[in-house]
């Protein structure tokens, strides 16, 4: 009961570890944390809100750092940092001066250099989800990512619309896939009972079997996620916001 307590108070990887077989959900920790952070850091610097509410955002973010750094160390912080760098995508100003062929260069320096830090971070020594903490080589994926992004946002190519609808969708289920997959993943481990040895026909089977939590995820999408925007929209009508 403590540890169901503590995910539902966003205290995993902090206080308690994450509840049950679904490791993956360490991250929403870090990310309800920084959704108040973030605030925090804006209406302490931004001089239209008024001063108490300024000290207010302040004094929390103060405590919040003093909170993690006694109790995370520097796990959700240099996280933080991660996190802003993708925040920052949204402020940028458009690299104007650039032209087509170089904003692809761009992509693919930033997309080889991506695909070399990540060679070189996990195959040595793979990242343990459970400690939910980051790295020196965490931040640098960060500086990678975001920079591979923000050439991407600003690409100039012309994508067909069958293109943008598959993935206006894929993006739209992946956070159910993100939430879902792995105890799937668990359930069939414990159903198929023993390990398989690496050859064609296992790979082959394997290969399928992935495609069950795929399934799985889009049938849960749509019964609840899917529905998401109206319920926020009929919720706001009905609170006049």
């Amino acid at each position: 009961m403590r540890i169901f307590a503590g995910n539902i108070a966003f205290l995993q990887t902090i206080y308690v570890p994450t509840f049950g077989s679904d490791d993956p959900l360490w991250s929403l920790a870090n990310e309800f944390w920084y959704y108040v952070l973030f605030p925090c850091i804006v209406i302490a610097c931004t001089g239209r809100f008024p001063k108490v509410r300024r000290i207010v955002a302040l004094a929390i973010f103060i405590l919040l750092v003093i909170f993690f750094r006694t109790h995370d160390g520097d796990g959700i912080l240099q996280g933080f940092f991660c996190w802003l760098f993708g925040a920052g995508l949204a402020v940028l100003p458009e690299p104007a001066g650039l032209s087509p062929s170089l904003r692809r260069a761009g992509i693919t320096i930033t997309g080889l250099l991506l695909l070399i830090q990540l060679l070189l971070t996990y195959a040595p020594a793979p990242y343990n989800l459970e400690k939910g903490g980051f790295s020196q080589s965490d931040l640098i994926l960060g500086v990678i990512f975001s920079g591979m992004m923000y050439f991407s946002l600003h690409d100039l190519l012309s994508v067909s619309e069958p293109y943008r609808e598959t993935a206006k969708f894929i993006a739209s289920v992946s956070y159910t896939l993100y939430l879902t997959h792995m105890p799937m993943l668990v359930f069939l481990e414990a159903w198929k009972g023993k390990r398989w040895d690496p050859n064609l026909l296992h790979i082959s089977f394997a290969t399928g079997i992935l495609l069950i939590p795929i399934v799985y995820a889009i049938g849960i999408w749509m019964l609840f996620e899917r529905h998401t925007d109206s319920l926020r929209r009929r919720a706001e009508a009905m609170l006049g916001l």
